[in-house]
């Protein structure tokens, strides 16, 4: 079934489960205090935990609010992508409810209960990369490790174009901090300083129960395998937003790539 063809279904919403980390943010000297914008601006600035924070402060608030109050045509800030309002107008026209915005994407939550994304333009590397790594995962739809990717195409409206993708819906890794941490700090050593630092991180910090040794080492292979077949890309998956899970509990990789 292609995107289009599921336009006039009937829209029943569902509740998007996310996961809240106050005390963290507050630990790590950040606040969720401010726009969307500024605060991924004070992501970009601080770097390490309280980038982290600010970033996730961000998704957060992009995800809550409503599609009237997003400024998602943002063509005059350099860091982000630009999704032009008549498709967001368009979509939401359809029965399609808001998710949130990242950097380079907006995500809505289709009448089927699968997630539509759609590609920002103004910067064609980021583009291009979002495009090789959708397409990658495309490629390798056996691994349970990657998203399951329904449709892709490019989308034209009013004059515009843009790249769309429909894919599967993903909860948020939610528990104690402490193994968020953990999931954090290890999908890190694993995409920068390789197997050999992750193993010994294992080694010494051992495994949460939260997670199984054939998930660790899925994942592992997995990162291995987008390493190698996006050699051109850093691989960044520190951030615990790029990790995602099924209602089953099976983890899943989504937007590998940082530039």
């Amino acid at each position: 079934m292609f995107i289009h063809e599921i336009f006039t279904e009937n829209f029943h919403d569902g509740k998007v489960r996310g996961k809240s980390r106050p005390g963290r943010v507050k630990r790590a000297g950040a606040s969720c205090d401010g726009s969307v914008t500024s605060l991924r601006a004070k992501a970009k600035k601080y770097g390490g935990e309280r980038g982290k924070m600010y970033h996730w402060c961000a998704n957060m608030k992009g995800g809550r609010k409503k599609v009237s109050e997003v400024n998602v045509d943002t063509a005059h800030d350099p860091e982000e992508l630009t999704v032009k309002q008549t498709f967001i107008d368009y979509f939401t026209s359809k029965g399609y409810k808001m998710l949130g915005e990242g950097r380079d994407q907006i995500a809505f939550l289709t009448p089927r209960q699968t997630v539509l994304k759609i590609l920002g333009f103004g910067d064609e590397q980021r583009e291009r990369a979002v495009e090789d790594y959708v397409n990658f995962f495309l490629e390798h739809q056996t691994n349970p490790y990657y998203p399951k990717i329904f449709n892709t195409q490019r989308f034209e409206h009013k004059g515009d174009s843009h790249f769309i993708y429909e894919t599967e819906y993903l909860e948020y890794v939610a528990n104690e901090e402490d193994t968020l941490d953990w999931l954090e700090t290890y999908m890190d050593l694993l995409a920068r300083g390789g197997p050999e630092q992750a193993e010994q991180f294992i080694e010494e910090e051992g495994i949460p129960s939260e997670f199984t040794e054939e998930d660790v080492r899925g994942v592992t292979q997995a990162t291995q395998e987008i390493q190698e077949k996006l050699a051109g890309y850093i691989v960044d998956l520190s951030n615990i937003e790029n990790i995602r899970r099924r209602k089953n509990g099976h983890l899943v990789i989504v937007d590998p790539i940082s530039l």
